[in-house]
């Protein structure tokens, strides 16, 4: 990890510090560096992930149900949620179970039932 100039600058202040034996006030800088870099780890992590954001376009088959506009993975997702919800199509006792309408068993392969899981792997072959 590279060090801003604030950084550099707390180092060498408890450096010097070290050397002169203020330990204590050396210790609350050494603090407040690490804080600061978990800080900056933090905020450097939160950015988003830019393939997430790439929009996709949906095949014929797909663009029923989430229309024909190239759109972001996330957003694809979110309009296919709320099409099962809509048509009360997730399984009442396993709720991790889609069972499939006409729209949805040509995204699925034909199948009668599938996981959420699978159902993302399903619907990545629909993605042009």
């Amino acid at each position: 990890m590279r060090l801003d100039a604030d950084e550099k600058y707390c180092l060498k202040l408890m450096l010097g510090l070290f050397e002169r034996s203020c330990l204590r006030l050396a210790m609350a800088h050494w603090l407040d560096l690490l804080d600061c870099m978990a800080k900056k780890q933090k905020t450097e992590a939160k950015k988003a992930n830019a393939a997430f954001l790439k929009p996709v376009q949906p095949d014929d088959s797909l663009a029923a149900i989430v229309g024909s506009t190239p759109l972001p993975r996330t957003e694809l997702t979110k309009k296919l949620w709320e099409y099962i919800r809509e048509h009360k199509l997730q399984d009442p006792k396993e709720k991790r179970n889609i069972n499939a309408d006409d729209k949805l068993k040509a995204i699925f392969n034909g199948k009668q039932k599938v996981s959420m899981f699978e159902m993302t792997k399903l619907v990545n072959e629909h993605l042009l």
